[in-house]
Order: C-alpha cells, then structure tokens, then sequence
C-alpha cells in the first residue's frame, strides 16, 4: 500500500509539472502574440507618419509651384526651377522612406525584443520626420528665392520695354511734329506759289518786273506801227523824207511836161514838122 500511494502522488506531482510547463508555454506564446501585435501596431503608426509627411511635402511643393510661380510669377524658368527642386524633395522622402521599412521589418523578420524594435522604430521615425522638414524647408527657401530673383528680373525687364518703348513713342512724336512741321512748309509754299509756278514773291517781283518790260516793249511797238505811213516807214523822219522826195519827183514831172510843150511843134535836125 504505501508503495502504491508513493506512485501515485509521483505521479501526481509530474501532471502538476508538466501543467505548469504547459502553462507556462502557453504564456509565452501570448506573451509573443502581444510582441507581435506590438510591434505590428508599431509599423502601421510609422507608416502612417511617412505616409502624412510625404503627403504634406507634396502638398507644400504644390501649393508652392501652382500659386506662386504660375499665379504670382507667371514665369516658366521659375515652374521648372521649383519643379527641379520638387523632384529632389521627393527622391530625399522616398529614400528615406524605404530606410525606415528596412529598418522596421528587419527587427520584425529576426525577432528583435519588442523594447528594441519600439525605439529603432520612434528613432527611424523622428530622424526621417527632421530630414524631409529640413529638405521641405530648404525646398522652400530656394523657391523663394529663385522665384524673387525671377520677378525681380522681370520687373527689370519689363521696365526696360517699358522705357524703350516710351522712347519709341518720344521719337514718333518728334517724327510726326518733325513731319508736320515739314508740311506746313510745304503748304505756305504752295500757297506762295502764283499762276507762274514761282515760290516765292522775289521772283513773283521778277515776273511782275518782266511783264512790265514785255508791256513797254509791246507799247513801243505798237507806237511804232501806228507811225508807220503806207510807204512802211516807221517815223516822222522818215516820212518827211518820204514827202520831200515826193515834191522832187513832182517838180521833176513838172518841168518834163514844160520840155515837152515847148518842143512839140519843132523840127528837129533830121525831120520836117508840119503844122495843119
């Protein structure tokens, strides 16, 4: 009998160890389950945190490049400048993106302590949040920057087409009153100008001097004609010659009829005259 009841309190106490193993099993099974779920919720609050500070930074590069450069600046150097620095901004958040899951998921594959693998992640986390605001803000300064000097050079310019074309405006002026000038010239000319086509009144006084002459000349003439008598003589010198010549030839004819008379009835040498 008390062998018997040796055994079975043996065995007894081996069912009550081999519980406790159990058990004890048991309880670090859920002790890792909890691990797990640990750092599982570790992993989905970093990957949110990456997730919002890359949707921010995109937000930030938008509201930057579509406001102020095509809004305010309207200038395509400036888009593709910020455009340039935007893609950099991202290539910086998805390189530091994919070090954060490797750092994530490696402890989780090769079963680091949950004490470890909380702090790598919160260091990962807040290392990679200063990293992209440090590049977000260095984004922004640039664009800024690049954008004023932009503006600036514009402005610049745009006040230099201004002044160039202010100039080009001051010398049409000064053409077209040059012009006008030129033209009201030419009309008091014109209106200078008398039935001869002279310009001036110097040589109107010429004409006028001319006329005068031509008149003289064709008063002298007509005086002339009017002296001449039928013989065409043209002065009274003439024609008092014209008649002195006139009474010679008369007293001439006279005397001839006087031979005539006195020697009709006469015999001559070699005739015989009779008188019936």
């Amino acid at each position: 009998m008390g062998v018997v009841i040796w055994h079975l309190l043996a065995s007894k106490e081996e069912e009550e160890e081999e519980e406790e193993e159990e058990e004890e099993e048991k309880q670090k099974e859920k002790e890792e389950e909890e691990e797990e779920a640990v750092v599982l919720i570790v992993v989905v609050v970093f990957v949110v945190v990456v997730v919002v500070v890359v949707v921010v930074v995109v937000v930030v590069e938008v509201v930057v490049v579509v406001v102020v450069v095509v809004v305010v600046v309207r200038s395509a150097a400036a888009a593709a400048a910020v455009v340039v620095a935007a893609a950099a901004v991202v290539v910086v958040v998805v390189v530091a993106v994919v070090v954060e899951v490797t750092v994530v998921v490696v402890p989780v594959v090769v079963v680091v302590p949950v004490v470890v693998v909380v702090v790598v992640v919160v260091v990962v986390v807040v290392v990679v949040v200063v990293v992209v605001v440090v590049v977000v803000v260095v984004f922004v300064v640039v664009a800024v920057v690049v954008v004023i000097v932009l503006v600036i050079d514009d402005d610049d310019y745009d006040d230099d087409e201004e002044e160039e074309e202010e100039d080009d405006e001051d010398g049409d002026d000064e053409k077209d009153d040059d012009d006008d000038d030129d033209e009201d010239d030419n009309d008091d000319d014109d209106r200078d100008e008398d039935e001869d086509g002279h310009k001036n009144d110097d040589t109107d006084d010429d004409d006028d001097d001319n006329d005068d002459d031509d008149d003289d000349d064709e008063d002298d003439n007509d005086d002339d004609d009017r002296d001449e008598d039928e013989d065409g003589d043209k002065n009274d010198d003439n024609d008092d010659d014209d008649d002195d010549n006139d009474d010679d030839d008369d007293d001439d004819d006279d005397d001839d009829d006087d031979d005539d008379q006195n020697n009709y009835g006469k015999a001559t040498p070699n005739h015989t005259f009779q008188i019936h």
